[in-house]
């Protein structure tokens, strides 16, 4: 199931609500919202950079479930939605799979296609 990491902001005057019901209270929520679309959250971390910062790494089905709660959290109203992140994640043996994957460029063509 395909990887991703969450990267968001808790806005200042929501910063409450960690407060008030608890980070563990949000870990269950992430939970819930992962769960909702047919995933599980790995990990999820709290940090403070500018801010109080939540990481969360999630296996979802897909890329449009990864949105979907991205738009949903953005839109509650606790997050900074301008910078939250969300980024897919690959594994090594993803990678070299990638990598080894032939996609018809080469520099010499780059070049002539004008680019470099």
């Amino acid at each position: 199931m395909p990887k991703f990491m969450f990267i968001e902001t808790y806005m200042p005057e929501r910063q409450r609500t960690i407060r008030e019901s608890g980070a563990s209270a949000r870990r269950k929520l992430a939970e819930s919202l992962a769960a909702n679309v047919g995933g599980t959250v790995e990990s999820m971390f709290f940090a403070f950079d500018g801010g109080i910062k939540v990481y969360i790494v999630a296996d979802l089905p897909d890329v449009r479930s990864a949105a979907a709660i991205q738009v949903a959290a953005g839109g509650s109203g606790d997050l900074e939605s301008a910078t939250g992140r969300l980024v897919q994640l690959l594994t090594p043996e993803e990678l070299d799979d990638a990598v080894a994957t032939e996609v018809g460029w080469s520099q010499s063509r780059a070049t002539a296609l004008g680019s470099s």
